[in-house]
């Protein structure tokens, strides 16, 4: 009997491992952006606010809202900050140097959206929310 519920708790287990590895994050922006890729370093300087520009465009990043779970995984693997720890980052970088923090929207569905409208903006869903949508694309998995 131990052994049967060991045996169900692994396939248990490797089920779950399966449904998460689905869950990849993706950072996109509109077909008309100017780059097709970036790199991870770039990412963390535009989100850190250090990158503006890219080829004549101003960028415009957008974010998720902080109770996402996509928020803390993103700033977990790409930017190696707490949720707690960016939000103190954006605080500080407003009033010491007037700058303007990331766009955020609610959901993933209003990043695509903003994205196909607008191809200065960049901005990070789960790789599964844009797999039919075109007027978008990957420029970091």
């Amino acid at each position: 009997m131990k052994r049967i519920i060991i045996g169900l708790l692994i396939i248990l287990l490797s089920y779950t491992n399966t449904i998460t590895a689905g869950d990849r994050i993706v950072i996109i922006a509109n077909n008309s952006f100017p780059r097709d890729s970036l790199t991870p370093s770039q990412i963390k300087e535009i989100y850190l606010g250090k990158m503006e520009i890219i080829d004549n465009i101003r960028i415009q990043f957008l974010d998720q809202k902080d109770s996402s779970s996509i928020k803390k995984d993103f700033l977990e693997k790409f930017m190696d900050f707490s949720i707690s720890d960016y939000k103190v980052y954006w605080i500080k970088k407003i009033f010491k140097k007037g700058r303007t923090p990331p766009i955020v929207k609610d959901s993933s569905e209003e990043v695509i959206k903003a994205i196909k409208e607008e191809k200065s903006y960049i901005g990070y869903v789960w790789e599964e929310e844009i797999k039919n949508i075109k007027d978008v694309k990957i420029l970091l998995r």
